[in-house]
């Protein structure tokens, strides 16, 4: 638990500060959401060795830990490299989050989780941020990239 707090840590910092100061500022208003969320979640995590004892042994644990991998290593990540326009260093952080996770979990629930974060994430960003964004984008492009991120991922995985 403390260990996977601590990489989702950095794994979040080394997202957010190697992303330029001026799409920072221009989206902060998601930035100011989801960032203090991660971290939050990863102190919780990295205080695990401190929790009571009686709060350890819950089986609720299990799906707060799937839940924060869920958030922090696939929403957050992959919000990260949509914001950063598929920066080469948001890519690698994002691969390498899902090459975590599939060594943390089983293939199955590391498949079900990408598939259901994506596209979530996606759909939250074509909808909650501006417009003219991705319509200076090309969508057809942006899916291609996605599809071949995945398949790229999975088949390193193999």
């Amino acid at each position: 638990m403390f260990f996977l707090g601590l990489f989702v840590m950095i794994s979040a910092f080394a997202s957010v500060t190697s992303t330029p100061q001026n799409i920072q500022e221009h989206y902060a208003y998601l930035l100011d959401i989801f960032y203090p969320i991660v971290l939050c979640s990863t102190s919780a995590l990295m205080s695990y060795p401190l929790w009571l004892a009686s709060w350890r042994k819950t089986k609720a644990l299990g799906i707060i830990w799937n839940c924060i991998m869920f958030f922090a290593l696939i929403c957050f990540s992959f919000l990260m490299v949509l914001i950063s326009e598929f920066s080469e260093i948001q890519l690698m952080v994002f691969m390498i989050n899902i090459m975590l996770i599939s060594s943390l979990v089983s293939w199955r629930w590391a498949l079900f989780l990408l598939g259901t974060g994506v596209p979530i994430t996606l759909i939250f960003y074509e909808n909650y941020t501006v417009p003219y964004i991705l319509a200076s984008t090309d969508s057809q492009s942006l899916e291609f990239k996605i599809v071949y991120l995945q398949s790229k991922t999975f088949s390193f995985r193999v």
